[in-house]
């Protein structure tokens, strides 16, 4: 799956990025503009290679996403965004000044990447109800830990500051509420400390950097189709399968 997009800073700082449409780290390049058109396939590496030098010149693994800004390549996500918070200054410092408030931000960052996205990708995939039982049970786990680590008034992780850690699980909520339980009946109880969580993302939902990443659920739902039924053929259905 592979999508060569142009995307341009609104202070007109130029970056060619590497994405496709419902990743959903892409969603977390936010506050910019895009204007692309986009083909799905299943390629190998080699393909890519042949195909798409640019690309894997930036993502050597050939995975999404990945930039090229003045002559310096970054793939990773989570990498990725903060390069572009720190080198272009967007405006949203992504991570506190505090040595001790980064330090949390990265812990709850690495949790949601961690014990919480994988188990919603092993819901989708797995087959037997007891497998399934325990991913849903491991995902919320996971989410009510995060809520617990939350700013108690918000609206954002930190509180009044928007960070890495909205970012790292922001487009997954979405994700949980429409494909999950479209295909697993997933649903996030809006009760005890999750009612946290729910404050925070109908936040997000008005929140206009978020509020622009939002896609069609429709569509979302049938991107996830290939999860659902394991013929996936990304990186992810091959590590969480």
């Amino acid at each position: 799956m592979l999508k060569s997009i142009r995307m341009r800073k609104l202070r007109k700082v130029a970056v060619d990025t590497f994405s496709i449409q419902f990743y959903p780290i892409s969603s977390r390049l936010y506050n910019w503009t895009v204007e692309a058109t986009y083909t799905k396939k299943a390629l190998p590496l080699e393909k890519k290679q042949e195909l798409y030098p640019e690309f894997v010149q930036a993502s050597p693994w050939g995975l999404v996403p990945a930039i090229r800004h003045n002559g310096t390549t970054v793939c990773e996500s989570l990498v990725t965004v903060e390069y572009i918070d720190e080198a272009l200054k967007t405006g949203h410092a992504l991570l506190p000044d505090s040595p001790a408030e980064r330090s949390r931000v990265r812990v709850w960052t690495a949790h949601a990447n961690e014990r919480i996205i994988p188990h919603f990708y092993k819901l989708l995939m797995h087959s037997t109800s007891e497998e399934r039982a325990a991913d849903k049970n491991n995902l919320l786990k996971g989410l009510q830990q995060y809520a617990e680590a939350m700013h108690p008034e918000g609206p954002f992780f930190l509180g009044p500051q928007f960070s890495m850690a909205d970012i790292a699980l922001a487009p997954w909520f979405e994700r949980f509420l429409s494909v999950g339980k479209t295909y697993r009946g997933l649903e996030i109880p809006n009760e005890g400390v999750l009612t946290r969580l729910h404050r925070w993302y109908t936040h997000l939902l008005q929140f206009e950097p978020f509020a622009k990443t939002i896609v069609s659920q429709e569509r979302l739902v049938s991107n996830y189709s290939g999860y659902a039924d394991n013929t996936a053929t990304s990186a992810a259905s091959h590590k969480y399968r």
